[in-house]
């Protein structure tokens, strides 16, 4: 009897500490997006509400700026139309006699300038205020302006079948956008109100309330085609155009062979990597054969359930306690998962790095990593809603989407992996309907710059070549070897000024190498060898087992010493938490030196000799890191406490 009321107290103790840890899971780490304000109808239409505000990053920098509300119609032309506000802010120019001021537009649809301020374009804008006004603006529907269309539910798509997957799937993602629709319809939102044409009346109606003649726009991804629906319909106030990761307004649907190009390209530079091709000496058969497996046979994949927690603090509690009850997740990939996956990160530079070591552990049975992904992908909050009605009224030609149906039977990527928000069913589950017109080409003689990636899988450069071919004043700017997400650096940013300045005469390509994750591990840590000689001898003995192994490995066919530059940020690190900054100072100068484009390794440098008391050396060495790197964020923050002392 004892033994019973034993064995019940555990069982009784273990729900009690599953249900708490249930409890602080959702109460710390799922916070809810709140309801949005459906409309500002007490309000002016015209009016606009100006106030000195500030915008920081994530290093917390922050600047002053000028936030504006102004108040327009939901639609516009329908008397009985909902009042909504539209934010935006104004870095005004540092130059005496500043150019046309430039617009900033976001990418998406549904992300927002107030979004992408806060990582490293913040010091984007801060440059470009130099030459002008920068307006950054967050296109209705999105960020702080009234309403916010950021859906509030998530996908809960199937992860348990093998048959008919693709129609399961479509059929959450249209319940799931349908329920979200549903929510802001209730609150007497119009959805037909939020789409490209709206969105560039907008931008005209802030160009005349601040006063401008004419405007140049700087759009990125989506942020690209509302600029040449801003060209389309107000050419004459428009000084230049600068679009990065550019796409069209008739190039909504995303084209399988693109992806396809991605990876023969990929393949390409994998085949010149002595010791990736000794792994992967064909990177297309690899492709092909793992999503032909998984046609045929789904893999069955169980993820220990602690990977989806924190390996610390409350979080590790939580999931310690979660794995008591169920250890794994267990899941079923199928090629359509795959699909969606891949589709959804195509564009992701630190992704498309890691690609040929995620596909060659599924060919040899390792499914963790892809398996976590899967886990997060298919609860994963579905995008803002002006996603959907955006693309929902430019809409496509069926031509375009015969096209990509009939792409998909030539190469590996099917169209339904790329496309699946963009079908009709999906769309249609929002009530609204394409717009005559919205997705014709867009013909100009402005000036325009059109910046691409060579390995863009999600706006690849050959629309970039489409582009330039619409527009007969333009520039390009290719950047070698970088997705999507990465089209920003220092020579870029000098070009964009360049062309700001009409001084920009020829097309540029800029080459940029890629370091591939490898496959395997590596057989010995460059980190310990180094931290090893450090402690039994000196950092003069690491530095020259450094150079040996350097030499020695540079050309081998395996992974037996990392001999990038990626072990002396491991080192730095764990040199700097043991407050070794002598060490620290000794070895990333060296370092520096060898690595000689690596910002980093001179933020670390400019760190220890802060803390060595070395004032003018660290700031030098955060100058430098700057130099190469106008915009890393790091470097920023500890240049200007330097200063400021």
């Amino acid at each position: 009897m004892k033994l019973a009321n034993l064995n019940t107290k555990k069982i009784v103790l273990l729900a009690f500490l599953l249900l708490l840890g249930v409890v602080l899971y959702f109460v710390m780490f799922v916070s809810d997006i709140p309801v949005t304000t459906p409309n500002v109808n007490e309000k002016t239409l015209g009016s606009l509400e100006q106030e000195i505000g500030f915008i920081s990053n994530r290093w917390g920098d922050s600047m002053e700026v000028e936030s504006n509300r102004l108040v327009v119609p939901e639609i516009r032309g329908q008397e009985s139309s909902n009042h909504i506000e539209i934010f935006f802010n104004r870095i005004k120019s540092r130059a005496n006699e500043p150019m046309s001021p430039i617009f900033f537009l976001a990418g998406g649809p549904g992300s927002s300038a107030s979004e992408v301020a806060q990582g490293k374009y913040f010091y984007v804008f801060e440059a470009l205020a130099a030459y002008a006004d920068v307006i950054l603006l967050d296109q209705r529907g999105t960020g702080l302006s009234l309403p916010n269309l950021a859906c509030r539910n998530n996908l809960s798509l199937p992860t348990d079948i093998t048959q008919d997957v693709q129609q399961a799937i479509l059929q959450n993602v249209e319940e799931s956008v349908g329920a979200c629709g549903a929510e802001f319809k209730r609150m007497g939102i119009d959805l037909r109100g939020y789409n490209s044409t709206e969105s560039a009346m907008d931008i005209d109606e802030i160009r005349k309330v601040l006063g401008y003649e004419r405007i140049s726009l700087y759009g990125y991804s989506y942020g690209t085609e509302l600029a040449q629906h801003y060209l389309r319909r107000f050419e004459h106030r428009v000084d230049r155009l600068i679009l990065a990761g550019s796409l069209g307004p008739d190039h909504g649907v995303k084209m399988p062979l693109d992806v396809q190009a991605q990876y023969e390209t990929m393949d390409s530079l994998i085949k010149q990597d002595k010791r990736l091709s000794h792994y992967i000496p064909d990177f297309l058969k690899l492709v092909r054969t793992t999503h032909n497996k998984l046609q045929t046979t789904p893999q069955f994949i169980q993820v220990p359930m602690q990977d989806a927690f924190d390996d610390e603090g409350i979080e590790q509690f939580i999931g310690n306690v979660v794995a008591k009850v169920r250890p794994t997740w267990d899941m079923t990939l199928t090629h359509d998962h795959l699909q969606m996956i891949i589709s959804d990160k195509v564009g992701q530079d630190y992704w498309i790095s890691r690609l040929p070591e995620i596909y060659y552990n599924m060919s040899n049975n390792e499914y963790r990593f892809i398996g976590n992904q899967l886990r997060n992908f298919r609860r994963r909050r579905l995008p803002n809603a002006v996603f959907f009605t955006v693309n929902a009224q430019t809409g496509y030609s069926d031509d375009r989407w015969q096209l990509a149906l009939d792409q998909s039977k030539e190469g590996v990527f099917s169209h339904f992996g790329i496309s699946y928000g963009r079908y009709r069913s999906v769309t249609d589950a929002l009530g609204v309907s394409k717009r005559q017109g919205m997705n014709e080409p867009v013909y100009s003689s402005r000036p325009v710059l059109l910046i691409s990636g060579s390995l863009d899988g999600r706006t690849p450069h050959r629309l970039t070549r489409e582009l330039a071919m619409r527009f007969a004043n333009s520039r390009s700017v290719m950047v070698t070897n970088r997705g999507h997400n990465e089209l920003m650096n220092n020579d870029i940013f000098d070009a964009m000024v360049l062309f700001l300045k009409d001084s920009l005469r020829n097309d540029t390509i800029l080459h940029r190498d890629i370091q591939f994750r490898n496959p395997v591990p590596y057989r010995y840590s460059m980190v310990d060898t180094l931290m090893n000689d450090m402690a039994t001898a000196t950092v003069e003995n690491a530095m020259k087992r450094h150079r040996t192994l350097y030499y020695q490995y540079l050309n081998s066919t395996e992974y037996d010493f990392d001999t990038s530059v990626r072990p002396f940020y491991d080192l730095a690190e764990r040199l700097h938490s043991e407050k070794k900054f002598s060490e620290l100072a000794e070895i990333t100068q060296y370092a520096s030196q060898k690595y000689v484009d690596d910002p980093y390794l001179f933020f670390y440098l400019a760190l220890a000799h802060e803390q060595l008391g070395n004032h003018e050396l660290a700031i030098e060495a955060a100058e430098q890191a700057l130099q190469i790197d106008y915009f890393e964020g790091n470097s920023r923050v500890l240049l200007d406490r330097l200063i400021d002392r």
